[in-house]
């Protein structure tokens, strides 16, 4: 599952903006991953894994086909994760809290996804793409923000870079 996670989160770090259909599907890759270790706790690690991957899949075929639909969908699952993850950074047993970040990063994912769509698409998918890395890297309590803080900026400046280059002109 780690080495899942680890491939799931690079695709998310570098190519989030680019392949925007890939990205929804490491949301949902994510979403049925972590749904998935909570439902099923004593199934097998590939019952996880099946589950993450049919919501990775799900998500893909939906962004090709309800694009607009999937970037409210995209963006309050993805603020709600990154929500939560920011929250368990600061508080390693958010108790109850762990609610209230998932609505608010929520809505706050949705309303960027709505109206700064590229911009959102870039901070979010990179932000997603390194808590996917730090949980599969297994980073100890104390370096996991650090490490989280420093890939979101490696993955927002790279795709930031590729974000207005002028297209090339077509070779004669």
């Amino acid at each position: 599952m780690a080495l899942a996670k680890l491939l799931a989160g690079l695709c998310a770090l570098f190519l989030g903006r680019r392949l925007f259909w890939l990205f929804v599907g490491v949301v949902g890759f994510a979403f049925g991953a972590h749904l998935a270790a909570r439902l099923f706790r004593e199934q097998p690690h590939a019952v996880v894994l099946i589950i993450a991957l049919t919501g990775g899949v799900a998500g893909a075929i939906l962004a090709r086909w309800m694009q607009e639909l999937m970037i409210g969908v995209v963006g309050f699952l993805t603020g709600g994760y990154v929500g939560v993850q920011l929250l368990v950074a600061a508080m390693p047993y958010p108790g109850r809290a762990i609610w209230f970040a998932l609505f608010i990063g929520g809505v706050v994912g949705a309303l960027l996804a709505f109206t700064l769509f590229d911009w959102a698409v870039i901070f979010l998918s990179s932000l997603v793409g390194a808590g996917l890395i730090v949980e599969a890297l297994g980073s100890s309590a104390r370096a996991m923000p650090l490490v989280f803080f420093v890939l979101a900026a490696v993955g927002i400046g790279a795709q930031a870079a590729t974000a207005h280059r002028p297209p090339r002109p077509p070779r004669p």
